[in-house]
């Protein structure tokens, strides 16, 4: 029964990625890396939940079954404050954007990272105007140099979702007040139904995170990149509100190989059925729902 499970989870990886390989050229132009997510339990401290991790890749890579390598770098991690704006009435959310910062420092100094993402049902849906620089995530033209647009696939529990996200570092701890400066750096928000660039904006969500992302896998030889995020309601919070460990894989050429998404699956099968899944017993592993959206 569980290497039919691990069966039924490949081949729907294979689907899925096989789709996005299809998806128009003018999408995957901008489609630098796709994720695949296990989310965890919330752990009690951040340094013996890493250390325990650790040891279980080195036993996965021990084992001939798993076509897995791993190498992990110091041990450090970095912090970062994360914001999530939207307007009063919900403007952003109500148009599935999801706008923040994610404020982290550098030898003392602050350094900024705005994110837009429009999670979505599909590629076609993410991209689906005629040209990818006319998404509502496409950074500013004057920013192109220094921004980042990736179309993404997030592969949960039991279920996946889709996002194009666009996103800037800056040298500095940026704020935002009102839609019109977040449409100073992406300006394709003015399509946005009810957009005013007068409207203010406020802090739905803010959060505190460690993130170790030192983590370097390979899947049948194919590079990839694993990470560990804990996160707290707030830098004095003892008890994590969620802890997610990823793997993220980026494409290679115009398709994907099918070996290492086999490869890949057959490793986040073992933690979704291992104790490290908080939702093991819960919610079955495995049977991967089409996103809410296309139900």
């Amino acid at each position: 029964m569980q290497n039919l499970r691990y069966l039924f989870f490949i081949c729907t990886c294979l689907i899925f990625f096989s789709t996005i390989g299809n998806a128009k050229e003018t999408m995957l132009t901008h489609s630098k890396e796709y994720q695949i997510v296990l989310k965890n339990k919330p752990w009690a401290t951040f340094d013996k939940t890493l250390p325990t991790l650790l040891q279980t890749l080195q036993t996965l890579e021990d084992n001939p079954y798993f076509q897995f390598r791993y190498k992990s770098g110091s041990g450090k991690y970095t912090v970062r404050y994360g914001t999530r704006y939207d307007t009063p009435d919900g403007l952003l959310s109500a148009t599935h954007l999801n706008l923040k910062i994610e404020l982290s420092h550098k030898n003392g100094e602050p350094r900024s990272k705005l994110k837009l993402k429009y999670n979505c049902s599909d590629p076609d849906a993410c991209l689906n105007l005629k040209h990818s620089e006319r998404a509502f995530s496409y950074p500013a033209t004057k920013y192109a140099d220094k921004a980042r647009f990736k179309l993404e696939l997030d592969m949960h529990q039991n279920y996946a979702k889709y996002g194009a996200g666009g996103s800037i570092k800056f040298k500095k701890q940026l704020e935002l007040k009102t839609l019109g400066d977040a449409q100073r750096y992406f300006p394709q928000l003015k399509h946005v139904p009810g957009f005013d660039a007068d409207t203010p904006l406020i802090s739905i969500k803010q959060y505190y995170e460690k993130v170790f992302d030192d983590i370097k896998v390979k899947f049948a030889g194919y590079k990839a990149k694993a990470a560990l995020v804990v996160r707290y309601h707030t830098m004095q919070s003892e008890m994590p509100e969620r802890a997610e460990f990823s793997f993220k894989l980026k494409r290679s050429g115009e398709t994907w190989q099918q070996a290492p998404i086999v490869a890949l699956g057959q490793v986040y099968a073992y933690f979704l059925n291992s104790d490290w899944n908080a939702l093991k017993g819960i919610i079955k592993p495995g049977e991967f729902l089409l996103p809410v959206e296309r139900k």
